[in-house]
């Protein structure tokens, strides 16, 4: 996953966050370009994604989560993605270390249920698919 200037969407400036997207045997399959923006609170709001922008840009993660919270991360034409707080204290290994207060999220999509972990100070940490195994400190 990388980092860059997203785009301006209804006077927001964005931050596009790349991944690339693998099958079920691990082959790369291509990529996608997800754009988000953290408001003054902390939260931070997923606006579109390739070259769609949403109507409405969905709660990608609140700023104080609590176990038990849901929310809308995406409506969009073929995209409806639907989140749970499962746990806000997890602990979680990675190749470089132990990290803590981890987010544990249930998110709810057309393709089915999937569980991602976000880190304080970092994002999403694990998926399905791929964990974190390198990180810069923000500049």
């Amino acid at each position: 996953m990388a980092a860059e200037a997203g785009g301006v969407h209804a006077g927001v400036t964005t931050t596009a966050l790349v991944r690339t997207v693998l099958d079920r045997r691990g082959r790369e399959r291509g990529s996608v370009t997800d754009r988000y923006a953290q408001d003054t609170a902390g939260n931070v709001w997923w606006f579109g994604r390739d070259e769609t922008w949403f109507e409405e840009p969905g709660l990608a993660m609140p700023a104080a989560p609590r176990r038990g919270d849901g929310f809308r991360m995406a409506l969009a034409d073929g995209l409806d993605v639907r989140a749970e707080v499962e746990q806000t204290d997890a602990e979680l290994e990675t190749p470089l270390g132990e990290l803590d207060d981890v987010v544990v999220l249930a998110v709810t999509e057309a393709e089915g249920s999937a569980t991602r972990l976000y880190a304080p100070g970092i994002g999403l940490v694990r998926n399905a698919t791929a964990g974190l195994v390198a990180f810069d400190e923000p500049r």
